[in-house]
């Protein structure tokens, strides 16, 4: 079944060729399917990768370009496919968990848990609710389909969910349908599961057992387990829609059987539902009220029959506690009574008794006549066991009761002794009933002191647990102890395995008989027979013979009429072995092969344990035995047991002793028959030295020849032979590997070493990293197809695993649970041949598999004889024959990290890499000789970014022998630019220095050298503390050439490689940006961090690049010519930068919008803009609340998900506005719209591909004359508006009309209407909205939406009439109707958002016209217009009036703008600030960051301004403006060229006849300083300018 979210089927997979689909060829590493196997296309072929392969594997796809491609782990939403060795699948409707385990420690990391949707996609779950989640694919059967898999979350930590082992039949939690609020959940029938109807409502909640006999209840949007479960009856809804009942006792949850009968006492409690309410068996006697109705929804609790006493089957002694009830439950025994709470703890008479104030129920109790109570909760772990003070249930003395929240009942047991503050003594107290009756008078607790190194039993009858105490007295619970007796100085224990225990605290027997092990005579002893007791002292630990009568204790588990052999330890007597039948007493003494089944065996014949008995006690071997069936090359050390008669007694029968002979056995090969025995071997020999070690135990023995044999020598410190204790035998080291561990203390220091051929050992003082091996001979018993066992000498492959060429890091492994690659390299070893493979992890970290090169990262190995070196800490190419061509080689270049984790190389330069290869070698050091690791350098070179250019140099091409001599010198040493300069001379490269004119550069660090291909490269030297910079533009040669003439923006620099970005295309990417901010290398600078984005580049061949950077990768990127596209901006998040045919350019985006951006990369098609531009990856989903904001392109509309459903946002090729909910800000941007009287916010969508939601909006209406929509938009939000009839309506005013347009077709029934603003001001009394009157300013009287009772300037167009804010002058008609600006002005603003417009009289000053666009100068009665707009600033009264030299562009702000600095410093150069306090305005320009100088009249002169970056007189770097300052200007002098000014005090400047000061040179405004000091400054050209000068 195909889904919306999935895998293309292939149309052609053919091998020689990329894959395709219906719609034309996949690009090269995406994937498509075919009959369930995943194929995937490379840039020539179309291969199987997954679902044929022989392995099985998780895969996580991500949307390509056009299928989908490989994703990662952690990725946000992808696919998920599950493919086994023969298919792969589709994960759909169901979850997967993913748990990380580090590789290194194998630890536990973290948990990713996938839910996929039945459309296919699948979400990264970042939360989890409590529960369980359906898993892994479906099994179909037919028209069902179920699942046999659960994941279990026990928290809504995500890291503690794990797949659930224990599947059985019930009702499950299920947390993802929680998170949708479906109210479904999971219903599993023995191990099939599903998703059901959970059936329930807010008001009728359904109940459902679950899979441990527990309580769920689902209501209309959530299921959940009752954790705090009240006894009663619960109704929940059946398969077949009836309803059913549910009874929970205090034990369990249970479905019941209904039943109709009430008929005797014995059917009291009997239930039935009918017609929404339960029918309860309380009176069968009763004619009139046998049954009692309870309706649905009420909670049950057990009723109380007879009114005062009920008799409660499962009821302990002690006080119980039912909802709703007003009384508790006192039960002694199973006598219960309804008793009423006490309102407070203080009397003798309240302990015992329950008191309900400060909302909680506390029981009283009392401790000679202290007075205290504790509250009724449920407790974790002991704290459950409260002890009791005196009182309760009317006991005496101390006792020990279990506290829950419900109930306190009377405990037997042990338990530990807790203080009132909750704090552990070191008593144990043990609480007993002193007779077989149980009843509270016969309850005792005794307080002892717990004894260290012991055992007891902890815990209630049916909740024990056998404890031990260490010697810190800590205690330690022993999960699964064996059968057997343990003691302490004052009680027994009797523990059966896996059933708690049994503590017997009075001993009375004193003597032995039948039955009876244990007795009491002077101190514990125990009965071996009905006749003798022995102490329980460490002189008679040992194994004995313990005949039938008293075997069949209950405590051994040994059958009936059997006797067995017991082991008496420390604190512990336990079962050894059960004997047969026909064992006696008598048989006791000798040597016995008992088997597995408890018969006797036969030596030579049968295998089991060997037992060496004397009268009383045994010892036996350890483990099992069985006949040795081969032996190896080694010493064997021999025991054997000889029987001597040491007496004959009266009756004339022996008496025998027995004792162990030891010897050594010399064997030479595999035939025990060449075998010898070596006894009592010369000081000189070897056999001799080796007994002496098993002796001491010694693993490891050293023996130096000598003139008359051998001695014991010093291990590691000698040279001779090494011998090794493998399971009781030695044998000679030779042609292996040995790890030695030699102790000293509580310290451990390793040593390898290595033993040649012919025995010759040395040590090896620093090791490779990998594998080395040594071949283990242990002796197994295995077992045989017939049933039976035998002994084998075995031959073992023992790893040494070393790394970061220490000794200290080497351990040892010898299976797969040691080491996951255990099989995998010992496979290799075995195999005795040269072998280079990789090796892969799956999902699982554990496990490991043999890959191909090139697949995947993994661990490289290179096999010989003894070794496996792994690559590590170093590059590494790869080379081996094509098996698809002929003649040809696969490439594939890795660095591998310390760890020895190779990856393909993500990006290829041109230049060198270091392949550092691991050998073994000696070396001599104190006269010894040592094996060493030595590292051989190996240079591999790579051309043209191609891996199938790279190779290894083995001996340099003449032309290049000086280049690679000096890489080679330099290559994996410390960092370090290589520059090299050609000699001339020689034809030959040298050495020579950054700043030389040109060369050829190689940045060589981490074991490459890369060389600079075309890319820029910036470097930067301190010298002098004055920063100098070179920037070298390199070709695509390499040739890099020293360059001066820098463009301002950015550049891409550095070295230069070969990479994928994250779409899987393979491009240029570069190390570097370089940011140029003035047009020299010393205003350059690298930009680091580089965060993702675009920049616009300098010195492109074309202006419809910009820089990429995603993920580190910088890359030249080509924008579309043809239509307009918008990327996000790496500079400045707030800016978007906009490309069309004539270029890119970066502008402020100040909008809340969604902006289409027409990119080519699928996931940047959508860029939301607030505070910041960031782009918003489609999603699909609209579902859930979470949802809410999801964006997707249907069919080219852009649609928005909102509460479940989708909005289309629709593109407009013209200005339209509508309204949306705020909502959909919030949900787009997280931003809170807050408007006060309407839930709805203002979109305008046009031809720019930006949709604005407009937060403020100026007031006034916003219509769409097609449509017949119309908005209006005051301070308290916006609304649709509606249109008046006429404009000669009373109170018309400002409100809009509607009238048909002349130009509407009269023969058609679509109809243009025009749209106009009334206002009695104008002909008509109305105003067109047009784009033709869109220049011109409108006055209307009043009733305009924001100036209702105020007069209003507006603008219109084609869409809006709008109010405007400003400085309008008043306009007069002469008779002729000719316009005339007047001395007046009227001043709109919006004050409080309240707009407001006054008129007042024009002061001498600058003023900007708002509805010209022009500034004017008032000067006393005269109005005259600043024909020239000179840059600068223009000051009134009113506001500050700058024009930009670059732009030309007019802006006005507030005069109390200027308070925003109150001084002069390196921030506000060029800037107009208040020089006075700010009550005073005293507009001020602050000229370098310390002097400035007023605006005023006595001022008046020429000064000059310093660079700085924002500055409105576009001053290029280090270059100055001549400003011209008089009253309430200072503006811009353009008015020289090539002149030079003298520089005075205060930065003013001035034609003099002589420059003490210095001077510049000035050019249309522009000045830089003078080459020459002293000069006469130049004349003016003209005497216009020297009388304006000297003005």
């Amino acid at each position: 079944m195909l889904h919306v979210n999935t895998i293309p089927i292939c149309t052609s997979i053919a091998s020689n060729a990329r894959c395709s689909y219906s719609n034309g060829d996949i690009p090269s590493g995406e994937y498509c399917i075919y009959n369930n196997k995943m194929y995937k296309s490379t840039t020539s072929s179309c291969e199987v990768t997954y679902g044929d392969t022989g392995k099985s594997s998780l895969l996580l796809l991500t949307k390509g370009n056009v299928t989908y491609r490989d994703g990662y782990l952690g990725m946000d939403s992808c696919l998920i496919y599950i493919c086994s060795e023969t298919s792969c699948d589709q994960l759909i409707s169901s979850s997967y968990l993913i748990p990380i385990i580090n590789s290194t420690t194998g630890d536990f990391e973290k948990n990713y848990i996938y839910y996929c949707y039945k459309d296919g996609q699948c979400i990264k779950l970042d939360s989890i609710t409590k529960g369980y989640l359906i898993s892994d694919l479906p099994t179909k059967n037919g028209s069902d389909t179920y699942y046999t898999n659960l994941i279990e979350c026990p928290s809504n930590d995500i890291d503690d969910c794990k797949n659930f082992k224990y599947l059985r039949s019930g009702h499950y939690v299920d947390s993802i349908e929680n998170m949708k609020g479906s109210g479904n959940l999971i219903e599993c029938v023995d191990t099939k599961c599903k998703v059901v109807n959970g059936k329930g409502d807010n008001d009728q909640l359904a109940y459902y057992v679950d899979f441990i006999k527990s309580l769920i209840y689902c209501g209309s949007s959530k299921c959940s387990v009752v954790d705090d479960i009240e006894l009663g009856l619960y109704i929940s809804p059946s398969h077949d829609s009836e309803r059913s009942i549910i009874n929970c006792t205090s034990i369990e949850c249970r479905y019941v059987t209904q039943n109709f009968v009430c008929a005797s006492e014995s059917d009291i409690g009997n239930a039935y539902y009918l017609v929404n309410a339960l029918y309860l068996c309380i009176d069968p006697s009763s004619n009139d009220n046998r049954w009692m109705q309870v309706e649905v929804g009420f909670k049950l609790f057990p009723y109380l029959f007879n009114k005062s006493v009920l008799l409660v089957s499962d009821a302990t002694s002690g006080i119980h506690i039912y909802p709703y009830s007003e009384t508790y439950v006192h039960c002694n025994n199973t006598i219960c009574v309804n008793t009423n709470f006490i309102s407070s703890c203080g009397e003798n008479s309240d302990s015992g008794k329950l008191a309900y104030y400060e909302n909680k129920v506390h029981l009283c109790t009392r401790d000679s006549d202290n007075f205290y109570s504790v509250e009724l909760k449920d407790f974790d772990s002991y704290l459950k066991y409260y002890n009791f003070g005196e009182g309760f249930l009317e006991v005496e003395n101390k006792s020990i009761i279990m506290i829950t929240k419900k109930s306190a009942t009377l405990e037997v047991g042990s338990f530990l002794d807790y203080n009132k503050d909750g704090s552990l003594t070191n008593s144990i107290i043990t609480c007993y009933y002193t007779t077989i009756e149980v009843n509270v008078n016969n309850y005792k607790c005794v307080l002892e002191k717990s004894i260290k190194d012991n055992y007891y039993c902890m815990g209630s009858s049916g909740d024990t647990v056998l404890s031990y105490f260490d010697n810190n007295n800590n205690i330690e619970i022993v999960e699964t102890p064996d059968a057997g007796i343990y003691y302490n100085k004052n009680s027994i224990i009797l523990s059966t395995s896996g059933y708690g225990c049994i503590q017997v605290n009075s001993i009375k027997d004193d003597t032995c008989k039948q039955s009876v092990n244990i007795v009491n005579k002077d101190s514990l002893s125990y009965c071996i027979d009905e006749n003798v007791p022995i102490l329980l002292t460490e002189e008679n630990y040992g194994i004995y013979y313990q005949p039938a009568s008293m075997a069949a204790s209950f405590a051994f588990d040994v059958p009936n009429e059997r006797s067995c052999f017991i082991e008496i330890t420390k604190n512990k007597i336990v079962k050894d072995i059960v004997l047969p039948n026909s064992f006696t007493s008598s048989d006791v003494f000798g040597v016995h092969l008992v088997t597995e089944s408890g018969s006797m065996g036969k030596f030579g014949q049968d295998y089991g344990r060997i037992y060496l008995c004397n009268y009383t006690k045994c010892s036996k071997l350890q483990g099992d035995c069985a006949i040795l069936q081969n032996t190896a090359a080694e010493y064997y050390y021999v025991n054997s047991a000889v029987i001597t008669a040491t007496r004959i007694k009266l009756d004339g029968t022996s008496e025998y002793s027995m004792t162990i002979k030891s010897y050594l056995l010399e064997c030479k090969d595999t035939s025990i028959k060449n075998c010898s025995k070596k006894e009592s071997p010369k000081m000189t020999t070897i056999p001799y030295h080796l007994v002496d070690a098993i002796k001491n135990s010694e693993s490891l023995v050293l023996l130096k020849e000598t003139s008359d044999g051998y001695a014991k020598g010093n291990i590691i410190k000698d040279t001779g032979i090494y011998f090794v204790c493998e399971s009781s035998k030695y044998k000679q080291l030779k042609s292996t590997y040995y790890l030695y561990h030699k102790k000293d203390g509580n310290t451990s220091t390793k040593y390898l070493i290595y033993c040649q051929s012919d025995g010759v050992c040395l040590n090896v003082d620093k090791s490779i990293d990998g594998y080395y091996t040594y071949t283990s001979t242990p002796t197994k018993i295995i077992s045989k197809s017939n049933g039976t066992k035998s002994a084998s000498v075995m031959s073992n492959i023992v790893l040494i695993k070393c790394k970061f060429n220490s000794l200290s890091s080497c351990e040892e492994s010898n299976s797969d649970e040691s080491d996951p690659q255990y099989s995998l390299i010992s496979s290799k070893i075995a195999r005795k041949s040269s072998q280079i493979f990789i090796i892969h992890s799956d999902v699982n970290p554990s496990l490991y598999y043999e890959g191909k090169f090139g697949e995947r990262k993994g661990s490289i190995y290179i096999c010989e004889s003894l070794l496996c070196k792994q690559i590590t800490s170093t590059y590494y190419l790869h080379e081996e024959s094509s098996k698809k061509k002929r003649n040809s080689t696969i490439k594939v270049l890795y660095y591998c990290d310390d760890d020895g984790i190779c990856s393909v190389a993500k990006s290829l330069i041109v230049g060198y890499y270091l392949y550092e290869e691991q050998s073994s070698g000696k070396t001599k050091s104190n006269g010894s000789t040592y094996i060493t690791t030595i590292k051989n350098p190996i240079i591999i070179q790579c051309k043209n970014g191609d891996v199938n250019d790279c190779f290894i140099v083995e001996s340099p091409d003449d032309e290049d022998i000086s280049i690679f001599t000096a890489v080679d010198n330099t290559i994996g040493l410390e960092p370090k630019i290589l520059f090299l300069v050609k000699d001339k001379t020689f034809e030959s490269y040298l050495e020579g220095e950054i700043g030389q004119e040109s060369g050829i550069i190689f940045n060589c660090k981490n074991s490459q050298c890369a060389q600079m291909i075309s890319t820029y490269y910036l470097y930067n030297s301190n010298s002098n503390d004055l920063v100098k910079n070179y920037m070298y533009e390199c070709d695509s040669n390499g040739l890099c050439t020293l360059t001066e003439n820098i463009s301002v923006l950015y550049f891409l620099g550095g070295v230069s490689s070969t990479t994928y970005n994250s779409y899987g295309l393979k491009v240029t990417s570069y190390s570097n940006l370089i940011k140029c901010s003035a047009k020299s290398p010393n205003e350059c600078e690298i930009v680091f961090p580089v965060k993702d984005g675009y920049y616009l580049p300098a010195n492109t061949d074309s202006k419809n690049k910009l820089i990429k950077c995603t993920d580190a990768i910088l890359e030249y990127i080509e924008t579309s010519k043809t239509s307009e596209s918008y990327y996000t901006d790496g500079e400045n998040p707030k800016n978007l930068i906009q490309c069309s045919e004539n270029g890119c350019v970066s502008k402020v985006n100040e909008a809340t919008s969604i902006v289409l951006s027409n990119s080519s990369y699928y996931d940047e098609q959508i860029i939301l803009c607030h505070t910041a531009c960031t782009y918003r990856r489609e999603n699909l989903r609209c579902n859930n609340i979470e949802d809410n904001g999801n964006i997707s392109i249907i069919d080219g509309i852009l649609h928005v998900c909102l509460y479940q459903s989708w909005y289309n946002i629709n593109k407009y090729y013209t200005d339209h506005y509508d309204l949306v909910y705020n909502d959909m800000v919030y949900a787009l941007f997280d931003l809170n719209i807050k408007t006060p009287n309407y839930n709805q916010i203002l979109l305008k969508n046009g031809p720019s591909n930006i949709m604005e939601f407009i937060s403020n909006p100026k007031y006034g209406y916003y219509i769409n004359k097609g449509e017949g929509t119309y908005i209006q938009c005051v301070s308290s939000g916006c609304q649709q508006a509606k249109p008046v009839g006429s404009c000669d309506e009373k109170g018309s005013n400002g409100h809009l009309i509607v009238e048909m347009s002349n130009d509407s077709p009269i023969l058609t029934s679509f109809v243009v209407s025009d749209v106009y603003v009334c206002s009695e001001n104008y002909p008509n009394k109305k105003i067109l909205l047009s784009e033709d009157n869109k220049d011109t300013h409108y006055y209307i009287n009043d009733g305009f939406p924001g100036a209702e009772r105020s007069k209003a300037v507006i603008t219109v167009d084609e869409t809006t009439a709008i109010l405007e804010t400003g400085t309008f002058f008043n306009k007069t008609f002469d008779e002729n109707g000719n316009e005339h600006l007047d001395l007046t002005v009227t001043i709109c603003n919006i004050i409080d958002e309240e707009y407001q417009c006054v008129e007042e009289n024009a002061d001498n000053g600058y003023y900007y016209d708002h509805s010209t666009s022009e500034v004017y100068y008032v000067d006393d009665s005269e109005l005259k217009s600043m024909e020239e707009m000179i840059p600068g600033f223009y000051v009134n009264q009113i506001e500050i009036i700058t024009i930009e030299n670059k732009t030309n562009i007019t802006v006005t702000e507030p005069i109390s703008s200027i308070n925003k600095y109150t001084e002069c410093n390196i921030r506000n150069i060029g800037i107009v600030f208040n020089s006075s306090p700010p009550t005073i305005l005293s507009p001020s320009i602050c000229l370098d960051g310390k002097a400035y100088v007023p605006l005023k009249e006595r001022y008046s002169s020429l000064y000059l301004l310093n660079y700085s970056e924002n500055n409105i007189f576009d001053i290029p770097l280090n270059n100055y403006a001549l400003l011209e300052v008089s009253d309430n200007k200072a503006v811009l002098n353009t008015t020289n060229k090539d002149t030079v000014y003298c520089i005075n005090d205060s930065r003013s400047v001035s034609l003099s006849e002589s420059c003490e000061n210095g001077s510049v040179t000035c050019t249309n405004g522009i000045c830089m300083d003078s080459k020459t000091q002293g000069t006469e400054p130049s004349k003016p050209e003209t005497s216009d300018t020297g009388m304006f000068l000297a003005a």
